[in-house]
């Protein structure tokens, strides 16, 4: 199925829904002309009810998993979201919605990461840069230091508290997603410029001044938490969270407070909490589409931020809650109701009217966040230029796992992962000390 590691452990669910993930995103995959692919090549949809890539459904699928299947694959579908304009190539957005676009960045340092392609690093970053200054002169706020623009998926109005929504059209709002983003992006193009010979300081100038921005206007001293919005919202957004914990924007006592302070309902993160009032009463249960309902998207983040912050029973929790979704329905919903666990589409505005909408399926960056779980949490699978670690962490009740067939830089190795075995704990080696078979213990 397009070189994803074949997974196996001693618990049925969690192997099953890592073979339905597979099995979504591979169905996904169909020849598309788009972008600056001259040609048809195959490219992975955002899933079964689209009929293109999306450029942050892109990114943050390669940044998930897919970096981790065919290196064509990975590559035809970040170049089908590129466009030529003025004479420079940049990052287009799909269906006008470009507030995030630097988000393409991340899906190409994971492609650069797993797969040999010296021509695709400069002209990475040549995309990136082009990206990065048409942003700054357009949404960069040089009193506050942050960048306006909606969060990071967050495009209907369903993502939006009464107060903001008010003024999206009218003036910047500054989420807190999207500025993580732009910090981590400022850093992935400072290592590409290094990597490439070039001057990389003013990248590293302007993360830090980012970070010290975030800190400063999304912090809430009060709660003990991130705000969705810089000092307008008490409200939480669970991408936002999870990169400022992912990205180290957070400190480590921030990290701690970000995992005690959240808010999870009975099936995970919501995408943002609480809902907002103008969907609530709309039905019993209701819930806005973008507010109090479940995203595997940010499942997925929140899930790798959770072990990253030492929080290793939210990740499970995370884990369990999607395998179980999976296997009930056979596949990966867009979103899922936060109390009941159901397949749910949510309230929102369309044509003046707000009504209940359905949710897409077997989509893919849902697919894409379950096998990240699997593959970079439970294996414990992370690259660096170079080198690859492997550090497992088996939920309750896994005794044993094996991965086979994981492909890095065009190398192949399995891995087995064995509880209480007297073997090492965690791995690092170079791709040219790379065993063929590695086994660790937990």
């Amino acid at each position: 199925m397009y070189g994803y590691p074949y997974f196996h452990s001693d618990d049925v669910v969690l192997n099953d829904a890592y073979r339905i993930a597979v099995g979504d995103l591979a169905g996904n995959v169909v020849p598309y002309r788009g972008g600056l692919l001259e040609k048809e090549e195959f490219c992975l949809l955002a899933g079964l009810d689209y009929t293109q890539p999306w450029t942050r459904d892109t990114a943050i699928n390669v940044w998930y998993a897919l970096a981790f299947a065919d290196p064509d694959l990975c590559k035809n579908t970040l170049l089908s979201v590129l466009e030529r304009a003025d004479g420079k190539i940049r990052v287009a957005g799909s269906y006008g919605q470009s507030w995030d676009n630097v988000i393409w960045a991340l899906g190409a340092y994971e492609y650069l990461l797993c797969h040999d392609d010296a021509e695709f690093l400069p002209f990475s970053l040549e995309v990136i840069a082009n990206t990065l200054k048409e942003f700054e002169a357009q949404e960069f706020d040089a009193e506050k230091n942050l960048f306006g623009g909606r969060a990071v998926y967050a495009d209907g109005v369903a993502s939006y508290p009464d107060n903001i929504v008010a003024k999206l059209d009218k003036e910047r709002v500054f989420a807190l997603s999207t500025n993580c983003v732009y910090y981590r992006v400022y850093l992935i193009c400072a290592e590409f410029a290094q990597r490439l010979g070039r001057p990389a300081d003013s990248y590293l100038r302007k993360a830090e001044a980012l970070k010290k921005a975030i800190e400063k206007h999304f912090w809430n001293e009060r709660n003990q938490n991130f705000d969705y919005f810089a000092g307008e919202s008490d409200a939480n957004e669970g991408l936002g969270l999870s990169y400022a914990v992912l990205f180290d924007i957070a400190s480590p006592v921030q990290k701690q407070a970000v995992m005690k302070n959240t808010h999870l309902t009975p099936h995970g993160i919501a995408c943002e909490w609480p809902p907002f009032e103008r969907y609530t009463k709309m039905a019993e249960d209701a819930l806005g589409r973008h507010c109090g309902t479940i995203w595997p998207l940010a499942q997925g983040a929140w899930g790798l931020a959770a072990l990253h912050a030492g929080r290793p029973d939210l990740f499970e929790n995370e884990l369990r809650l999607m395998a179980s979704k999976a296997v009930r329905d056979m596949h990966f919903y867009e979103i899922y109701h936060s109390e009941s666990g159901l397949p749910y589409g949510g309230w929102q505005e369309w044509e003046g009217k707000t009504v209940l909408w359905t949710s897409c399926r077997k989509q893919s960056w849902s697919a894409s966040a379950y096998l990240a779980l699997v593959l970079k949490g439970v294996a414990g699978l992370s690259v660096s230029d170079g080198r690859i670690s492997a550090r497992p962490r088996l939920p309750q009740g896994v005794n044993e796992i094996c991965l086979k067939h994981i492909r890095v830089r065009g190398k192949t190795f399995d891995l087995y992962v064995s509880r209480g075995a007297d073997l090492p704990k965690e791995a690092a080696f170079s791709l040219e000390e790379l065993p063929e078979v590695l086994r660790l213990s937990f």
